[in-house]
């Protein structure tokens, strides 16, 4: 019975394998700025099962083939003052948090590289929770975030002075003198 030679670039399941026979395959770990994107067949024929997923099976044909698992680049997103670090690809949407602040302080505002990067937008730079999508058009990055804080207003709202209008409260209602007659 003849056999057909599998390579698996990128992944595991290489072999030899009849004609019609389903070969389990799995991508291997990218680097830390990559993230599987799909299965190609780069030589000969094959059905993948699911090209979109990390872990598929491939129907052998009468022929060699190669498949090839592909990566998309990410980019490294750095918050300072708050929590969203990581890698994220284009489109994907980042939710940034702003740590709280200490005492006396509140959250003013984000500031960073992203403010200048590309046509990448901070929807609400002034919320402590704000969240951005990485656009196509990335020209730069680790993309750097940081959440900056001002010192707290005191409030000193003045008790206003009742109006003329005003009756008074009961425990301020003088009370009726007699006068002797």
């Amino acid at each position: 019975v003849p056999t057909y030679e599998l390579l698996v670039k990128n992944g595991n399941g290489t072999g030899y394998y009849q004609a019609g026979t389903t070969v389990s395959v799995q991508a291997a770990e990218g680097p830390e700025d990559k993230r599987f994107l799909r299965w190609v067949v780069i030589k000969g024929e094959a059905e993948i099962a699911q090209p979109d997923q990390v872990e598929t099976t491939v129907t052998m044909t009468a022929k060699d083939c190669v498949i090839q698992a592909e990566y998309e680049q990410l980019y490294e997103v750095k918050v300072i003052n708050g929590t969203g670090s990581g890698f994220y690809g284009i489109g994907d949407t980042v939710t940034v948090i702003a740590d709280q602040p200490k005492d006396g302080y509140v959250f003013d505002e984000w500031e960073g590289s992203l403010r200048n990067n590309s046509t990448a937008k901070l929807e609400n730079p002034k919320e402590a929770e704000m969240t951005f999508v990485i656009p196509e058009d990335i020209h730069s990055y680790p993309l750097r975030l940081t959440a900056e804080y001002t010192r707290a207003q005191q409030s000193s709202t003045p008790t206003p002075a009742p109006s003329e209008t005003e009756q008074p409260k009961p425990s301020e209602t003088p009370k009726a003198t007699e006068t002797p007659v």
